[in-house]
């Protein structure tokens, strides 16, 4: 029998269906091979010539002869072929979005906001270089000088309260910088303590810490369930060279020393405090090394969350060219070339340990099964006006903080406007993605959400796309990753079982 050609027919009809490269995706770690496969979540070690012959049907769209010229060959498509019956693989279905009538929406919505969070002011007394919300990011606002009132914050509160049926809500404060407004901080915490008898409230918020004094440590350490994350991107060297006073002077002393004040007044409590670091181009061993050393050393049992910065400081054309190009792995996920250099031992210290681990999880945890499956759900995202919901100095409602300009949900006023939900973030987001999402091998893992898929008009395919094109590009990095790990440190991978991620 010419297994060769059974495979290519097979090929043949799969390709009349969806491309090939949807159907899953080969990958390597230094020493073995794998395919991951679509329909199922299932990954497959291959041998050599099995990885081939799926990397050439997989870039071709097509299995021909002159792929399958080496005689040996004939076993690698025949075990082939025996996967494709036993295990269910190259079968895979359809991408599906839950649809839900207006009636369903209003019905599912109001029952479940989880986190409200507060823009009490667009002010900030910093210029960080990399900033996103500076007037030559044309996707986001500008950084403004109106401060969020009273009336808005605790019918932003109201609303929240009144549209939970859940045990517990968590009401956070975001800028501009917050502390800017801390008045309206102590009086929402207030109202909302005195309003929510029924309900476990937690309060977070995001600073640059240089406003932090001892005395607002001590009132933040005072409040049950109040966590502040600081942003800090590394020891005096590297946080100045970026983060910066308006006058240009580097904010490290000022932002340490307000760090310090929370560390001292939280004491046992010090879980509650986090730190948010940006890492910045140049990506050089040298400086992750520099941001391990100080984060090792001054803050080693703080939780961090690592991000890259987004503009890399370049003009809109600048930008626009890049997104039309490719930028090497190098240059897309440093972090996590760094970390692979590491033992097992020094990536249990690593820094941004955590952001790997995040990763991780949502592969360990993906849903495997025999028979191929459509995974029902909006990519990463969530249903606006239920995980999160976000309230502008104005009192308009957004789906979270992380999204610039888009079409609003609603506002503090009149509440959440339903059928613009429905109209922008579900009949939009599914006649425009459906195609591309039965097209795509990384559907079942993917972590697209909203964030950066939108402008003022609605959602913006090629916005989109370029996150897509991220998405695809990390996550066959962290399918390498994951079974590297597997192969050369399984206790690690045992662990994943007992970590959680928010």
């Amino acid at each position: 029998m010419n297994y060769c050609q059974e495979l290519k027919e097979y090929f043949q009809k799969a390709a009349a269906k969806f491309p090939l490269s949807k159907y899953g995706k080969t990958f390597s770690t230094c020493s073995r091979f794998y395919f991951f496969d679509s329909g199922t979540s299932k990954i497959l070690e291959c041998s050599p010539k099995e990885y081939n012959i799926l990397a050439y049907a997989e870039a071709h769209n097509k299995l021909d002869f002159c792929a399958l010229s080496d005689p040996e060959n004939q076993e690698a498509c025949k075990n082939i072929l025996m996967a494709i019956k036993n295990e269910h693989i190259y079968q895979a279905l359809t991408a599906e979005f839950p649809h839900e009538s207006i009636e369903e929406l209003e019905k599912i919505i109001p029952q479940n906001i989880r986190q409200v969070v507060l823009e009490v002011t667009n002010r900030c007394n910093l210029r960080c270089d990399y900033c996103i919300y500076q007037s030559e990011n044309i996707g986001f606002r500008d950084f403004g000088n109106k401060d969020m009132d009273c009336m808005i914050a605790f019918k932003a509160i109201d609303l929240a309260l009144n549209n939970s049926y859940r045990d517990d809500l968590y009401i956070g404060f975001y800028g501009g910088e917050p502390l800017l407004n801390f008045d309206l901080i102590k009086k929402s915490v207030a109202y909302a303590l005195e309003k929510a008898t029924s309900k476990k409230i937690s309060f977070s918020m995001t600073t640059n810490g240089v406003l932090m004094s001892k005395e607002k440590a001590e009132y933040f350490a005072s409040i049950p369930n109040f966590s502040i994350t600081f942003s800090l991107d590394g020891g005096k060297e590297i946080h100045d060279l970026h983060r910066k006073l308006p006058d240009g002077i580097g904010s490290f002393d000022a932002a340490y020393q307000g760090l310090s004040y929370a560390l001292e007044a939280y004491k046992d409590k010090r879980n509650l405090i986090s730190i948010s670091t940006v890492i910045c181009p140049p990506y050089t061993e040298d400086k992750f090394n520099k941001l391990q050393s100080f984060f090792g050393e001054a803050l080693p049992d703080i939780s961090f969350n690592c991000t890259y910065v987004q503009n890399e400081f370049q003009s809109s054309q600048e930008l626009q060219e890049e997104k039309n190009g490719d930028l090497s792995i190098n240059e897309r996920m440093p972090l996590l070339l760094w970390e692979k250099k590491k033992n097992a031992s020094e990536r249990r210290k690593s820094f941004q340990k955590g952001n790997q681990i995040s990763q991780l999880i949502d592969i360990h945890n993906r849903t495997i099964q025999d028979q191929p499956f459509n995974p029902v759900k909006f990519n990463g995202c969530c249903l606006p006006g239920t995980r999160r919901l976000y309230v502008t100095t104005e009192g308009l409602l957004l789906p979270c903080e992380r999204i610039g300009k888009c079409p609003d949900i609603g506002n503090v006023y009149s509440g959440l406007n339903i059928p613009q939900i429905k109209k922008s973030y579900i009949d939009e987001y599914i006649r425009f993605s459906t195609e591309d999402c039965s097209n795509c091998w990384v559907y079942p893992l993917c972590g697209v959400c909203y964030a950066n898929c939108f402008d003022e008009t609605g959602l913006n395919m090629v916005q989109k796309r370029q996150l897509c094109k991220e998405q695809r590009l990390s996550t066959e990095q962290y399918l390498s990753y994951y079974c590297e790990l597997s192969e050369s440190d399984p206790e690690f991978i045992n662990n994943l079982n007992k970590m959680v991620t928010v």
